[in-house]
């Protein structure tokens, strides 16, 4: 009988922190200032992105010029929390001669935020 009680009381504790605290939705919210289309310079710069996550998130850098390796991130993987996130994109000087452009992707269980970047190709000087 105190088994069979035990066993009861646990079950209810246990359901009954699943109503109190219930489990994180994935949700990634970006800095109200942050635009979704960002423009480097030709020359070569970087940029930041701020954002906070419910849940673990992780960054990537797509390219759609079929080019890549031209831009980095400082950070590629973080802990969700309702701290405020920040990754540096630094982007190399653009001396392909064509402009081109690239997606910051932030990704946190089974959602994801975007941003695109350009950038024009850097002036040849004579």
């Amino acid at each position: 009988m105190r088994r069979l009680l035990a066993f009861l009381a646990s079950t209810f504790l246990i359901w009954g922190c699943e109503e109190l605290f219930p489990a994180e939705k994935p949700m990634i919210t970006l800095d109200p200032d942050q635009s979704k289309n960002v423009t480097v310079s030709g020359d070569g710069d970087s940029f930041e992105v701020a954002f906070t996550s419910a849940l673990a998130w992780t960054t990537e850098i797509v390219y759609s010029d079929g080019t890549d390796g031209w831009a980095s991130l400082n950070k590629t993987s973080g802990q969700g929390g309702y701290n405020i996130a920040k990754v540096k994109i630094a982007v190399q000087k653009n001396e392909s001669g064509a402009d081109r452009s690239a997606k910051f992707v932030i990704k946190s269980d089974t959602i994801s935020e975007e941003i695109t970047f350009t950038q024009p190709a850097a002036e040849v000087n004579p």
